[in-house]
């Protein structure tokens, strides 16, 4: 008898998840079945997009963690869309704020699970976008992306010192400390904040961490990130 199991022609995955148990875990789980094979892993969105530049073969789908150092899965969305238009990517998150949702359509992911699916969602995750091209849930329906999309919201552009500046705001520093961290005057510090205020449409400090934690600038954990 054929073995159809065989003929199956697999989704190739590229996956970036800091913590290696987690990601080695839930490889063995999506690849169990024949039908998903991970030819990318790494541990920081820069890493995968070498290893992914590397690579022979393309990736269809990008699975990606949202909290990851050297380049977070922001970030990594926005370079992936850049060098390979047509990926897909489903981002997989501990956050479920409409906050970070909104900004992952706005980088370009096609669907959005929490860290506490199961391993059978994750994989028909990962084939309904392959499909279809979305992962239509109730966190990342295909009438919220429209909704944004259709809004045409669009994040301020922001430079490093502002980042720097968003995720100090959550920090229980002074900005005498702050300009010492950052290697400028408290002066010129305070002039920038004063410059992000407008930039971002706040008029404190409270407001720039609301915006930088609603937006997933920063950990709601202080300067911890979650896994």
């Amino acid at each position: 008898m054929k073995d159809l199991k065989n003929d199956i022609i697999p989704i190739k995955i590229a996956y970036a998840e800091d913590h290696d148990l987690i990601r080695e875990a839930i490889i063995t789980n999506l690849e169990k079945d024949g039908r998903i094979k991970v030819i990318v892993e790494a541990g920081n969105g820069a890493d995968l997009i070498k290893k992914m530049e590397e690579c022979p073969e393309e990736p269809n789908v990008c699975l990606l963690d949202i909290s990851m150092p050297k380049m977070d899965g922001f970030e990594t969305i926005t370079a992936l869309k850049h060098k390979w238009p047509e990926i897909k990517i489903l981002v997989i998150s501990a956050y479920e704020s409409e906050g970070y949702r909104v900004r992952m359509v706005l980088c370009g992911a096609d669907g959005y699970l929490t860290k506490r699916a199961k391993a059978s969602e994750m994989r028909r995750a990962i084939e309904e976008i392959y499909d279809v091209g979305l992962y239509n849930t109730e966190l990342f329906s295909k009438e919220f992306v429209q909704s944004v999309k259709r809004k045409k919201f669009v994040l301020p552009e922001l430079t490093a010192l502002d980042m720097q500046l968003l995720r100090y705001s959550i920090a229980d520093k002074t900005f005498d400390e702050i300009s010492g961290l950052l290697g400028y005057s408290a002066k010129s510090i305070e002039a920038h904040r004063l410059r992000l205020y407008n930039k971002i449409g706040v008029k404190t400090r409270a407001g720039l961490a609301f915006f930088a934690i609603k937006f997933g600038y920063v950990g709601i954990e202080s300067q911890e990130t979650p896994l």
